[in-house]
Formats: structure tokens, sequence, C-alpha cells
């Protein structure tokens, strides 16, 4: 089986890219998790691979080691190649300058990471389910 569904995932923290990789393996998510520990190789990899067959989200940790998520942001929504793919920021972070300034940088959704392994892993499946199972990609 070829997955045509991608995670790309910007996060640093190896617990919270397990529980990403939990969720699509407990619910046997169509999806094939590409994960990325910082904005630098964020822009490295979409500017490797500026078109894929399928269909691709962004889970972006705003929190990054280097350059933070809305860097990438900024970098994704310019290029006219990947202004389109969903960013969904996924963030410890309640911070309404946070929540204000990704949506001025055309964020898709913000979500703020839920604390428990059992609510953290129904946030992904629900998400993969709304982006791939309902959403039509251009």
């Amino acid at each position: 089986m070829t997955a045509t569904n991608f995670i790309v995932l910007i996060e640093d923290s190896d617990a919270d890219a397990r529980i990403v990789s939990r969720a699509v393996e407990k619910h046997a998510l169509d999806v094939v998790i590409v994960r990325l520990k910082s904005v630098a190789h964020g822009i490295e990899y979409f500017k490797k691979n500026r078109t894929i067959e399928g269909r691709r989200i962004v889970f972006l940790d705003l929190n990054l080691p280097g350059a933070d998520g809305l860097h990438f942001l900024k970098f994704i929504r310019a290029d006219p190649d990947l202004m389109l793919t969903p960013v969904i920021v996924w963030t410890t972070s309640d911070q309404r300058a946070d929540v204000r300034k990704s949506y001025q940088h055309g964020v898709n959704s913000f979500i703020i990471k839920p604390m428990g392994l059992a609510e953290s892993t129904a946030m992904v499946t629900n998400v993969c389910n709304y982006w791939f199972g309902h959403v039509t990609f251009p």
C-alpha cells in the first residue's frame, strides 16, 4: 500500500512526535509522517520536495530551536508552489499574541497541545480525519 497522505511534522520534542506516530498507528491512518526537528530542516525539506504525489499537511510547533515556527510560516506562504499547503500550528503556547501572529501569517488552524495522551491522540486523529477525509486539496 502506498500512502498518499503526508504529515510533515516540524517538532523538536521526541515525546510529542511519538504522540503523532501513535495516533497514526493506533487508528491505522493511511499517513506517512515526515519528522523534522527544526525550521531550517522544514525549509530544506520543502525546497527539495516542492511537489508530491498525494496530499500533505504540516503540523508545526512554534517553539523550536533556532528560528521559530513563524519563520517557517513566512517561508511557505511566500512561495507560490507551497503557499496553499495546509499548516496547523500545534503548540503548548496559549498566548493570544502567538495565536494572532500565526493567523496573520496564514496558518490554517491553531491547536494548543492537549495535556493527556488520550486527548492528544484523539486530536491528531481528528485533524487527520478532517484534512484527509473531508477536505478537497488544490
